[in-house]
């Protein structure tokens, strides 16, 4: 092959030599048919004998036998056949004379191909250029008649050989390995990223797919920075770097000098952070893609799988470099995800046109028309679920909007005049008293005001820690001196008063800290003295350690750009406990701005955004601070009326227990002497509900031991005795049973004889007794006949059913704790929107939304959540912390196990066999609603026996249940469906769904 490409005489005549020294005939000229089978059988022995020499251990025969040598031999002989041929041919071109009588043949014959190749190099070029697709194979044609045609006029074309393809370097589609051979990286969700489709690409774009890639290199060989720059640009280095190679094979010295120059390296190393930055953005834009409804993963996860995808592109481009090609695979991928979301957004508009055809007065209703308006534009914009929850609104006539939660906004309004408030106190040479002024007019908030003032420390020796609380609108119960910190810092422990005379402390803000459960747990207080950094600050949170939440008093003006700086340190540790610190500077602030209404707030408003705090509760389980009971405000007014209701039902993550534990502490010890008793009955029958009952009373001091029964005629009369005794008098008594499934099953079997015994209580006197049964399931819905018979009273009692909230209170619950750590909703169409995909997630369950808001408050201990240092707090929410949020890798999943506890009612699984019936039909006709009857028919077909032993009117009764749960929506006739489509998915693919309903054909819990 050298021989050949060099044309080099000398090595031909070497290899002629050799040929007829090893494999042709004695006396023979070199030729196919000398070729003598025995020198081959010696070459192959004198070989043989040498290899052995170079080994170690001697060899098994002395010469190759058997099958290895025939082996051997024949491709000897076949290799001796091809340079023969090869010989001859050179001889014959080599002693070719032009009066040889073929010359003229050959003369004529090749004008002849040689104007064929020309005439029809021409025909397809011009055919190629019309950028048809049918013409694309035509291309790679183009490209090999050519090197033919060259080949036959003697001519070496310029790529071949190893750089045969290095003209699909002239643009990004194609990429090369280190061998200069195409890379095949077909992605099987992306067809149009295919190799094939990408070659098609390049050559549409690249003509003869020679020109560019000329014209490319002579940039960069002439240092043409604007060529040069293209090719950096698109972040393809491996690429480029073949390219410098393939240049300095023909001018050494070239690759070092460019990467030099064009300082490659530095980019390079941008490019690696660029993309890594990328792939983590694109993670969680597609938890952001799939929160609006954009990823349909009914048939696969298509999110984890793209996920994947991309995940293994950025592992090659780490080896090879080419990171843009890596980058367009992103963007196509997000391009794809809008193409393929049409179809959702073309349901919903026809959901929306349907809905409207039949509401014809809604044309009149200006609330209502800003409401579709908004849906539309949703649906434009592909924010499917928040155009889902803006339609749920608008059919169930939930127009009403929260108002503003805070009249001012304190935060800002210091932060606006921060330079003014630093400047007159930053003299630390001074005591804050000497650089104030004293107010000049005297009332009740500028006496208080001067208090406050008077209260700051003027050193070590003047620390006054209950005067400066109290300033603070807090009520004190104790403050006890504690060890100093690191042996210099005065500390404090503080409790704070519990109400008294049968008072509710009210505490008007959402910061339990520094409220209800300072009353339990209280807090610490610690003074700093002296100039100090946010760094040194932090050192000292964690000298103090991090047993209790700390308020630090800091004589010292801090900058504004030192407090956020403490701000992301703080959120970036994120400590368990608050560490927030009141300086010289919000000082100030609170006495030019003190009201005794509202001290409290300001200061917290002011100095939380600066430090990290939890106040949602994730975990239903734990009790809910009073401050962060938000919403239900109906609810609870007929909870602890006297005259309200006697059974609640709701599923679960609707704040039940929440409602009736917020009724018993209203309620229970207040300022009249009521009572009220919290029971959980979990489980129970309805004879262990009695005796749960009986001891619990005791415990709380109503009943003696005595009393302790299992039999519901014994409890009621000793709880009407004890309303009657006068010796220790209860004006009112109100006994709240939660979880009461088990009990009420159980009571059907008695006629709902416990009841009866419990309304008999009621007639000690009027207003005297009453009591609160919660539940997950509408027994008088369910158990219709058993209910309803004629010894029963329980249709005399009034119920109530808990759903999720409206939007006023979920719009509550979510910004209004947000708004005292600095968090802000713009008021604006984009938040709007986010907004109502945060709501749709949830489906504005209160136990989701306390969920998620925990998620997004933790989320600032992922770098900031994307916020910058400077300006901030405040945190305006935007759609890059939601990402952050919804990247979070378990939060998805956290939410689809609280959505199928909601479909879990006790030991009973039919609202999850509904739910999956209801999928697996969706699955099977596209969009379709689903009726009760279509629901039994398939539980009976595929003999899901506990479904299929429901009556027609129970399995109406269960839907209708979850249509209140709003996890289906009725839609007239035509039956339910699902309220979000994210819960159609939630349910999992038609695979997932034949698995478990398989595990339910022929068993029966009846």
């Amino acid at each position: 092959m050298i021989a050949e490409k060099e044309k080099d005489e000398a090595a031909i005549e070497l290899m002629k030599q050799y040929l007829q020294e090893h494999f042709i005939k004695e006396n023979a000229p070199v030729a196919v048919e000398n070729i003598n089978s025995n020198k081959i059988d010696e070459l192959i022995d004198i070989a043989w004998d040498v290899a052995g020499n170079l080994i170690r251990n001697k060899k098994k025969t002395s010469k190759l036998v058997s099958g290895p040598r025939v082996n051997l031999r024949h491709r000897l002989e076949e290799i001796g056949k091809l340079i023969s041929e090869y010989l001859v041919t050179v001889e014959q071109i080599n002693n070719a004379d032009e009066d040889d009588k073929a010359y003229p043949a050959y003369q004529k014959a090749y004008k002849t191909t040689s104007r064929l190749f020309q005439e029809i190099i021409a025909e397809y070029e011009a055919e190629a250029k019309q950028a048809d697709k049918d013409y694309g194979y035509k291309l790679v044609l183009i490209q090999t008649l050519k090197e033919i045609y060259a080949k036959m006029k003697g001519d070496n074309p310029e790529f071949t050989g190893k750089y045969f393809y290095l003209p699909f370097l002239g643009d990004s589609h194609v990429l090369l390995n280190a061998d200069y051979q195409p890379e095949y990286r077909d992605i099987k969700e992306l067809p149009a990223m295919g190799t094939l489709a990408r070659i098609e690409k390049h050559a549409f774009e690249g003509g003869d797919m020679s020109v560019d890639l000329q014209v490319r290199l002579k940039g960069i060989m002439e240092k043409d920075t604007d060529i040069v720059q293209s090719i950096i640009s698109d972040d393809n280095y491996g690429s480029l770097r073949l390219l410098t190679g393939y240049i300095n094979d023909q001018q050494p010295g070239f690759e070092a000098e460019f990467m030099k120059n064009f300082r490659v390296a530095m980019a390079l190393d941008f490019a690696k952070k660029q993309a890594k930055k990328e792939f983590e953005d694109f993670s969680d834009e597609l938890a952001l893609f799939q929160s609006y409804g954009q990823i349909d993963n009914t048939e696969e996860n298509k999110k984890e799988i793209i996920l994947q995808t991309a995940g293994l592109l950025y592992e090659a481009a780490q080896e090879d470099d080419n990171y843009g090609f890596f980058e367009k695979v992103l963007v196509e991928f997000k391009n794809k995800i809008q193409r393929d979301a049409v179809v959702q957004g073309d349901a919903l508009k026809q959901n929306l046109e349907n809905f409207l055809l039949a509401h014809q007065e809604l044309k009149e209703n200006e609330a209502a028309n800003k409401l579709i308006e908004r849906i539309r534009q949703c649906i434009d914009s592909q924010k499917y679920s928040s155009a889902e929850e803006l339609l749920n609104r608008l059919e169930n006539d939930d127009y009403e909007s929260l108002q503003e939660l805070e009249m001012k906004d304190y935060l800002q309004d210091f932060l606006n005049h921060y330079n003014n408030y630093i400047k007159s106190v930053a003299n630390n040479d001074k005591t804050l008293r000497a650089q104030v002024k004293p107010y000049r007019t005297a009332n009740k908030d500028t006496r208080a005001a001067e208090r406050l003032l008077n209260a700051w420390p003027k050193g070590n020796n003047d620390i006054r820690p209950d005067e400066l609380l109290s300033s603070l609108g807090f009520k004190l119960a104790s403050v006890d001196k504690m060890d100093k910190v690191d042996g210099k810092f005065p500390s404090f422990f503080v409790k704070l008063q519990k109400a008294l005379g049968g008072r509710v402390n009210n505490y008007n803000y959402p910061v339990p800290a520094f409220g209800s459960l300072g009353e339990t747990d209280g807090f610490r207080i610690v003074y700093i003295f002296g100039a100090y950094d946010a760094e040194r600050l932090v050192e000292i949170f964690n000298n103090i350690g991090d047993e209790k939440h700390t308020l630090i008093i800091l004589d010292y003006a801090l900058k504004e750009s030192a407090r956020r700086r403490l701000a992301l340190l703080v959120k970036g540790k994120a400590n368990c406990k608050i560490f927030a610190v009141l300086d010289r500077v919000v000082l100030k602030y609170l006495y030019d701005n003190y009201s005794e209404q509202t001290i409290t707030k300001q200061l917290l408003h002011i100095i939380m955004p600066f430090a990290y705090y939890q106040p949602y509760v994730a975990d239903s389980s734990k009790p809910m601070p009073s401050e962060l009971f938000i919403g239900r405000k109906e609810e609870l007014k007929k909870i602890k009326d006297v005259n309200g209701v006697n059974i609640v039902y709701g599923g679960r993550q609707l704040g039940k227990s929440a409602l009736l534990m917020k009724a018993k502490k209203d309620i229970d010890k207040n300022e009249s002497g009521d009572r009220a008793v919290y029971i959980d009955i979990k489980g129970r029958n309805y004879t262990e509900t009695a005796l749960k009952i009986s001891e619990e009373l005791v415990i709380a001091d109503i009943l003696e031991e005595k009393d302790i029964t299992s039999d519901w005629r014994k409890l009621a009369m000793s709880i009407r005795m004890r309303l009657k005794d006068e010796a220790k008098p209860i004006h009112y008594f109100l006994l709240l049973l939660d979880e009461a499934d088990a009990f009420l099953d159980s009571c059907k079997d008695v006629q709902y004889k416990p009841f009866d015994a419990l309304k008999d209580i009621q007639a000690v006197g009027e207003g005297r007794f009453k009591f609160v049964v919660a539940g997950l399931r509408d027994v008088l819905r369910f158990e219709h006949e058993a209910a309803l018979n004629d010894n029963s009273v329980l249709p005399q009692l009034s119920s109530m059913t808990v759903k999720p909230f409206k939007y006023a209170e979920a719009k509550e619950l979510l910004e209004y704790p947000l708004s005292y750590l600095g968090f802000r909703f713009r008021d604006d169409v984009e938040t709007d929107t986010l907004v109502s995909a945060i709501l749709s997630h949830t489906n504005s369950f209160p136990g989701m939304l306390q969920l998620y808001c925990t998620k997004l408050i933790e989320a600032m201990k992922n770098g900031y959540a994307g916020y910058k240092e400077a300006g901030t707090p405040p945190y305006y929410v935007s759609e890059d912390h939601i990402k952050k949020v919804l990247g979070e890798d378990n939060l998805q999943e956290e939410i689809r196990q609280k959505f199928f506890i909601t479909l879990t009612v006790g030991s009973d699984n039919y609202y999850l066999l509904i739910a999956m019936i209801t999928a697996y039909l969706y699955k099977n006709d596209e969009g379709i609603c689903v009726t009760p009857n279509d629901v039994l028919t398939f539980a009976k077909d595929f003999e899901i026996k506990d479904i299929a032993a429901l009556s027609p009117e129970k399995v109406a009764a269960l839907m209708e249940e979850m249509r209140e749960l709003n996890v289906l929506q009725h839609n007239g006739e035509h039956g339910y469906r699902f309220t979000h489509f994210s819960f159609f998915q939630m349910m999992g693919t038609k695979a997932y769904l034949e698995q478990e309903l398989e595990k339910y054909m022929g068993d029966s819990d009846e």
